[in-house]
């Protein structure tokens, strides 16, 4: 099985059975202007195609309201559908938070299994 990485300050990502892995790095804070730098590289990085992601929560410390609302939208360029893993309890609450408010465009749901996620994401 072969698999594409690439990685900027914030994450590591990989794409992976036509699915996009996101992990941000332990204690990252995303603010408006990462957010920004994150969906830049994600482009660069899917070479105009777009792709269902996972994205682990777990290492960020905080989302910030203007990251989050760039982010409901900003993403749908790039993205069919989104599992977030939550391994923790701030990641859960960060996920929950963010669908609550800010009601993303496109399929959202939350897992704390990988391979939930993964089969979520794979489905038509």
């Amino acid at each position: 099985m072969s698999f594409k990485v690439s990685e900027n300050e914030y994450a590591k990502f990989r794409l992976e059975e036509n699915i996009v892995h996101l992990i941000y790095n332990h204690g990252v804070e995303i603010t408006e202007e990462v957010a920004k730098k994150m969906v830049q590289d994600l482009s660069a990085f899917q070479q105009g195609y777009v792709y269902p992601y996972l994205i682990d929560l777990t290492g960020i410390s905080v989302l910030t309201k203007e990251a989050r609302s760039y982010l409901s939208t900003a993403r749908t360029k790039l993205i069919t559908k989104v599992a977030f893993l939550v391994r923790s309890h701030h990641s859960r609450m960060l996920g929950s938070f963010y669908l609550t408010v800010n009601k993303p465009v496109g399929t959202t749901e939350m897992f704390s299994n990988e391979e939930e996620a993964i089969r979520f994401l794979k489905l038509k």
